[in-house]
C-alpha cells in the first residue's frame, strides 16, 4: 500500500494505427531522448518481418533502439518453427527495465502482424476442437497439407476467432503492466455491426484478429491516436491564368473522427489542443507538443 500523495508517476500506454506508408514506425520511433518521460533508449519489438532491419527509422534514432527479434527455433527434425503466442507473451512478460536500464519505452511494432500469426496458429493446432472429434478426423474446418508439417493450413472456424482474441488481449494487458511507456503500432481496419444489432455505429481502428475485437481491444487503452494523409488542392500564388498544386499532408488525431475512433488521456471537460496534429517531417515536434500538454496520463 502506498499514501495517494507519495502515488508513482503514469507510465503512457498508446496503441498508434494507420494505413501502411504514412509513417507510423518513423513517428513512433522518434521520441524526445534523454528526458524523464522517455529515457535514453527505447525496446523495439520487431515483430513484422524484416523491421528489425530498421528501415522506416531514422539514422539518429536507431542508436537508441535495442532491437528484439522473434526468430523461428529449429526443433528436433531440424525444421523451423515458432510459437506466437509463446513468444509474443515471453516479450510482453519480461522485466524489460532491469534488462534495458536506460529504456523508458517499449515499441511493439507489428501488433497486427501479431494478431494474425495467433489466429494462425490456434486455427493450425486445432487448440478449440476436442480431442474426440480430432481422433475422428472430424473437427469442422477445411485445411490442406498434413497436420505438424510446415505446410499444414487450416482454415480459421467461429471459435478459432474467439480464442486467438482472448489471446491478443490477455497480451495486451501484460503489456500495460510493463513499468514502462507502450507504444504498440498496428494497421487499420474497422467493425461494422451486423443488420438489427445492438452494438452500435460502425468503429475503425487498429486491425487485430477479426473485426469485433477492435472496440474491445482500444477501450483498456488510455491513448488511441490515428495517422491519415489529406490530400488538399491550393491555388499557385501570382499565377495567371490560375493554376493549382495538389499536396499531401500527414494528420495525427486524437479525437473521434467520421468512423475512425481515437482517444487521448486528459482532464475533464478540458479543450483537447491536439485533437488534429498536421506532423511535420521531424516527429520530434509531436512528442514535444504532447509532453508540453500534460496529456496522456491520469
Amino acid at each position: 500500500m502506498t499514501a495517494g500523495e507519495d502515488a508513482p508517476d503514469a507510465n503512457l500506454n498508446i496503441v498508434l494505427y494507420g494505413n501502411s506508408g504514412v509513417g507510423k514506425t518513423a513517428l513512433a520511433t522518434a521520441l524526445p531522448w534523454d528526458t524523464p518521460r522517455w529515457g535514453s533508449k527505447a525496446v523495439y519489438v520487431a515483430w513484422d518481418a524484416g523491421s528489425e532491419a530498421l528501415l522506416s527509422v531514422r539514422p539518429e534514432d536507431r542508436k537508441r533502439l535495442t532491437v528484439v527479434t522473434p526468430k523461428p527455433q529449429a526443433d528436433r527434425n531440424g525444421k523451423l518453427v515458432m510459437n506466437p503466442y509463446k513468444t509474443g507473451m515471453d516479450i510482453a512478460s519480461a522485466d524489460w527495465s532491469s534488462l534495458v536500464p536506460e529504456a523508458r519505452t517499449l515499441i511493439w511494432d507489428g501488433g497486427t502482424r501479431f494478431a494474425e500469426q495467433i489466429l494462425r496458429g490456434v486455427a493450425n493446432t486445432g487448440s478449440t476442437v476436442s480431442k474426440r472429434k480430432k481422433e475422428e478426423g472430424d473437427d469442422g474446418r477445411l485445411a490442406f497439407g498434413e497436420p505438424g508439417e510446415p505446410g499444414y493450413m487450416a482454415l480459421p472456424i467461429i471459435p478459432d476467432y474467439g480464442m486467438a482474441q482472448h489471446a491478443v488481449m490477455q497480451w495486451g494487458e501484460y503489456l500495460r503492466q510493463q513499468n514502462l511507456n507502450v507504444i504498440v503500432v498496428c494497421v487499420s481496419d474497422y467493425y461494422k455491426p451486423e443488420g438489427g444489432s445492438l452494438d452500435g455505429d460502425t468503429v475503425g481502428g487498429p486491425a487485430l484478429v477479426g473485426t469485433k475485437i477492435i472496440p474491445k481491444f482500444m477501450k483498456d487503452w488510455d491513448n488511441v491516436f490515428r495517422i491519415s494523409i489529406e490530400s488538399e488542392t491550393s491555388m499557385i500564388a501570382g499565377s495567371s491564368p490560375p493554376k493549382f498544386e495538389r499536396s499531401n499532408k500527414r494528420v495525427l488525431w486524437t479525437e473521434k473522427t467520421g468512423i475512425w475512433d481515437c482517444k487521448i488521456r486528459r482532464p475533464a471537460s478540458a479543450v483537447n489542443p491536439m485533437a488534429r496534429v498536421e506532423l511535420t517531417p521531424e516527429g520530434r515536434e509531436f512528442w514535444n507538443k504532447f509532453d508540453q500538454s500534460g496529456m496522456g496520463v491520469s
